[in-house]
């Protein structure tokens, strides 16, 4: 018997070793899996049962929380959706969208107006304009939501910038509404929602109890009885002598039919437990063993479960069964099919090795082949081709055979002869020089060494003189083309194909330290884009981002230097620039460039532009410091109206906390 015959023997018989031993953990497993399964599945059940159980409590005490709760969740909700915004500028569709999304029946904005509270914008077309000065309680209530933030009034539910008025009815809308309103921070404006009230209701008071319970007993196959016992019932119960009507006094929810001697001492003893807490007692009914779980719910409440062991090990032993037959389907399958396949897979190995060993000594042997090889003899200070090979001789426009003897200047460049002449002026025997050619559109990287053959030995003492160079080529045309690709895009915005920050970083860092000319320094933002982008699409908006970046690349000058910043800014580098005059016209083409109607997919938009200028060195010596303050005095100008130009000036600093006004 070979040793190979012996070894894979061994490799079979270690394989069903650990098959077998696989099969004893995954069969524990199983069984422990199933096992916490159930328990898990009646802890479930419990807090289900429990959940259920006090809905039916107060209903009405559920719908209240819930329309307390749901209706400021939503509100907040909303006002952190909008972010800051003025809430001027929300628009009725806005609002539309917003009553589709949260499912309710109406959203409206109520706007202090000093002597009034009126609704500026609502989803019901009927109400907006309308005045509440003679609301009565309403509008108090709307009066101390406005001056101090809560409502004091002895009707509806209040909570700090939020109140919520009794049931009443809507302008021009059929049924009876819950409404709720949200003080907005900082602006003369409360957020109305409104929700019908039966439709609240029903959202909480949809179900049956006990046939919620009939529905939990028929799902888990183990589980015969679910019910919720009265242990006082019960027990009183019990003091008289007719018991037939037992179920009638004690089972508050479910069916008990399961009745045992040992039921009273459990009951009572499962109410003295902490609540959630559970006992056990397994018994035996009509030759089948049983379970039964005694779970306080409060101090006279517990819920039991009567559970079938026999169904419990029934599916425990059909899963293991099932388990066994997998895996030993499985592993005779394998191993049928390692015998099958073992020596045809020898042979696939053995080829596949064979057919890689070749394509590694053909890639090894591509990789090592210049483009092409010269050897050159060196007369009275002239090159002579002795040799020449190579794929790149044809783009090059040289014949192999015909250059032969020939002088090197007759096909090639001027400049290529001295670059050879001046590296080989560099080196030794033994050693190379390198440098790169451009044929073309082809780049080259030449290997250049000296050689020597057939010199005696005296000759080996002045290596400077050998008679005979060789140069190899190399093409690296794509290697750098992936190089200035990489360079680009790590200084260029990929969507507008301007530098990006990090490049206008460094070019003015770099004119701060050699220039000592003035510099100016401009900070762009778009007024109206965000919402553009936020109607139209994020396409649309980076549409109109590229046509910003081109027009801005075609008004400036090599004395200008732009940048996209991100989102919807920009900034520009202002070089060679003599006096604020000049700039001034500079700016006022942008700006009337920037602003033209741009034509996207047969819609026009219409943006404008909000500038911010620093100049250096009066605002400051460094990049950081300069595009600040350039900041600042874009935000001052987008608070003074939007659509021009400011020049920094130190009193703006104050404005530099504020939220920005987009």
């Amino acid at each position: 018997m070979s040793n190979r015959t012996i070894l894979e023997q061994s490799i079979r018989l270690l394989v069903g070793i650990v098959m077998v031993f696989i099969m004893f953990i995954t069969i524990s497993a199983l069984e422990n899996t199933i096992s916490n399964q159930q328990e898990s599945q009646i802890e479930q059940l419990t807090q289900g049962i429990t959940y259920e159980v006090n809905r039916t409590v107060d209903v009405n005490v559920l719908v209240e929380s819930y329309q307390t709760e749901i209706l400021e969740a939503f509100s907040r909700d909303i006002l952190t959706f909008f972010n800051g915004r003025d809430f001027s500028e929300i628009t009725t569709e806005e609002l539309n969208r917003l009553l589709s999304e949260y499912q309710i029946s109406g959203i409206a904005l109520f706007k202090d107006t000093g002597d009034d509270v009126i609704i500026e914008k609502s989803t019901s077309k009927a109400e907006v304009g309308l005045s509440t000065k003679k609301w009565g309680f309403w509008y108090t209530a709307f009066r101390q939501l406005f001056d101090d933030g809560r409502v004091t009034l002895d009707k509806g539910t209040s909570r700090e910038s939020f109140w919520i008025g009794p049931r009443s009815k809507a302008y021009e809308q059929e049924g009876i509404f819950i409404f709720s309103y949200l003080k907005v921070p900082g602006q003369p404006y409360l957020l109305n929602l409104f929700i019908n009230d039966k439709k609240a209701f029903n959202m909480v008071n949809d179900h049956d109890t006990n046939k919620v319970f009939a529905k939990l007993a028929d799902g888990a196959d183990f589980i015969d009885e679910i019910a919720i016992i009265n242990v006082d019932a019960w027990n009183n119960r019990f003091q008289h002598e007719n018991r037939s009507k037992l179920q009638d006094f004690t089972i508050e929810y479910g069916s008990y039919n399961s009745f045992s001697a040992e039921d009273t001492y459990y009951l009572n003893k499962a109410v003295e437990l902490e609540v959630q807490d559970s006992l056990r007692l397994e018994f035996t009914m009509d030759n089948q063993k049983k379970c039964k779980r005694y779970t306080k719910l409060n101090d006279n409440e517990v819920l039991v479960f009567a559970l079938n062991k026999n169904k419990q090990n029934a599916v425990r032993i059909r899963v293991v069964l099932t388990a066994i037959c997998g895996l030993m389907s499985v592993w005779l399958l394998g191993y049928l099919i390692m015998l099958y396949n073992n020596k045809k897979f020898n042979r696939l190995l053995q080829l596949k090795k064979e057919r890689l060993e070749v394509a590694e000594i053909y890639r090894q042997t591509v990789q090592i082949l210049p483009s092409v090889v010269l050897r050159l003899s060196i007369v009275e200070n002239r090159f002579i081709v002795r040799h020449c090979e190579g794929k790149a001789l044809q783009l090059i426009g040289v014949d192999a055979q015909s250059s032969q003897g020939k002088q090197l200047d007759n096909f090639m460049p001027s400049d290529y002869i001295s670059l050879i002449s001046n590296h080989l002026r560099d080196i030794q025997k033994g050693q190379s020089s390198r440098f790169e050619y451009k044929f073309g559109d082809r780049i080259f990287e030449n290997k250049i060494e000296w050689i020597c053959d057939h010199v005696d030995d005296r000759s080996l003492d002045k290596p400077s003189n050998p008679s005979e160079v060789i140069i190899l080529w190399n093409d690296i045309t794509e290697l750098r083309r992936s190089e200035d690709n990489a360079r680009f895009m790590a200084y260029h915005d990929h969507l507008t194909g301007l530098p990006n920050r990090h490049y206008f970083k460094e070019t003015v860092e770099s004119y701060l330290k050699d220039c000592n000319e003035p510099l100016y320094l401009a900070f762009l933002d778009l007024d109206g884009f965000k919402n553009i982008n936020d109607t139209a699409g994020h396409d649309v908006g980076d549409k109109l981002l590229v046509g910003v970046a081109h027009r801005l690349a075609g008004t400036l000058n090599n004395k200008s230097f732009a940048a996209r910043m991100g989102g919807d800014e920009f900034a520009v580098l202002f070089k060679d620039v003599h006096s604020q005059n000049e700039l001034e016209g500079i700016l006022s083409q942008v700006k009337n460039d920037v602003c033209r109607p741009y034509h996207i997919e047969d819609h026009e938009f219409n943006i404008g532009v909000s500038i911010g200028i620093s100049k250096a060195p009066d605002d400051g010596n460094d990049y950081v410091t300069l595009l600040k303050k350039a900041d600042i005095a874009m935000y001052n100008m987008k608070y003074s109206g939007k659509g021009n130009h400011k020049y920094y000036e130190p009193k703006m600093s104050v404005l530099e906390e504020n939220p920005r006004l987009r």
